[in-house]
């Protein structure tokens, strides 16, 4: 589910929330870094009190299927609570989101983690068949110090759980920081 239905929708908010970061720079901006923080707080508000919770049947997700109880920092999403209705609990979702995603992958390979870790963007290649496969190096049964290249072949769901990391990732990146708030650059 979270990688199926909760994940693309997620993360097309969570480009929003990018729009809303690079239109309200901090950097170079003659305002106060406070003012600009509680502009784009008011913005992620308004942008997630709009958004349609739409799953992959194009119905609104109008629960998960399951308890979700979240706590990050001082914002906490119980079970039962849904939709999202602060960024902090949004960038929870992304940070399940992302542990769904890793737990999906070595799941459907058997690798171990430092293997995986190896796996980068754009590390996936398709066979003659068109059968994908994620390149990496293996440290399992080899002689070699910094291990041995190896294609680890993957389901669709494990494909697509890769390619929503691919994004996720870049959207971080694009960021330089992993949360929405800058005061709060470590999390």
């Amino acid at each position: 589910w979270a990688v199926k239905e909760l994940g693309p929708t997620l993360l097309k908010l969570a480009q929003q929330f990018v729009d809303v970061i690079r239109k309200n720079p901090i950097e170079g901006s003659t305002v106060h870094p406070e003012t600009v923080a509680r502009w784009r707080r008011e913005q992620f508000e308004e942008i997630i009190a709009a958004h349609q919770w739409i799953g992959s049947d194009r119905k609104v997700l109008k629960e998960p299927p399951f308890p979700l109880t979240l706590t990050r920092n001082m914002a906490k999403f119980k079970a039962g609570q849904w939709p999202p209705t602060s960024s902090t609990q949004v960038t929870a979702l992304l940070q399940l989101l992302q542990m769904a995603q890793l737990w999906i992958v070595l799941l459907s390979v058997g690798s171990r983690i430092g293997e995986m870790l190896s796996v980068t963007a754009g590390s996936v290649v398709h066979s003659s068949d068109g059968t994908p496969f994620a390149n990496g190096l293996t440290y399992k049964l080899v002689d070699a110090a910094g291990g041995v290249e190896r294609d680890w072949p993957l389901p669709d769901v494990a494909l697509e759980a890769v390619r929503q990391q691919e994004e996720l990732s870049a959207l971080i990146k694009s960021l330089g920081h992993l949360s929405l708030d800058p005061a709060n650059s470590e999390s």
